[in-house]
């Protein structure tokens, strides 16, 4: 799978990938050091429409996604006797995509999910809020999950901004520079 995110805006997608990318940002006992991250950018070629993991209940950060009343419509209408189920199945769902997860175990079961719904059922990726991204300002940082084929055939490279920025403990605002670009 290709991982990504998606964004508001160009400042928080990059602080959305730092955020998924660096220990200082996630863990509050990270020890301080220098850090050095790319940055990749990709042009879509064409309009992807992916599979949203939302909470149904409305428990979600991201106002694109409050369409929860649009799915239970959804699912109503193709399988009313199940609703409840249904309702407490994606929500079950939505639940393991926003889990802090520790160790690999712990993606299985949105990894599985992930698989049945992009080779079994078609769809070319999925997307879910970032769980690393806590600051209500980061609100709108999507992480998209795409799969091999659509990458190959659907993004080009753009080019790579490689960051830099200290970590000097928790109460320092980190600083991130761009240093270098990186295109072929």
């Amino acid at each position: 799978m290709f991982y990504g995110i998606v964004c508001n805006t160009y400042k928080n997608a990059v602080v959305g990938c730092l955020g998924e990318t660096c220990d200082c940002l996630r863990n509050i006992d990270s020890p301080n050091r220098h850090y050095k991250v790319v940055v990749s950018e990709w042009i879509l070629k064409k309009d992807v429409a992916l599979v949203q993991m939302i909470s149904v209940k409305g428990d979600n950060k991201s106002e694109v996604f409050n369409n929860q009343k649009e799915i239970i419509k959804v699912i109503r209408k193709n399988n009313a006797q199940n609703e409840q189920e249904n309702i407490e199945f994606l929500e079950f769902m939505s639940n393991e995509f926003k889990k802090k997860c520790q160790q690999e175990s712990d993606y299985w079961i949105s990894a599985i999910y992930t698989e049945f719904l992009t080779q079994l059922m078609g769809y070319d990726g999925i997307v879910y809020e970032s769980v690393q991204a806590i600051d209500p300002v980061l609100s709108e940082v999507k992480c998209v999950a795409l799969t091999p084929n659509f990458t190959d055939n659907n993004l080009s490279f753009k080019q790579g901004i490689v960051y830099e920025f200290d970590f000097n403990g928790i109460n320092e605002a980190i600083v991130p520079q761009e240093t270098g670009r990186i295109n072929f």
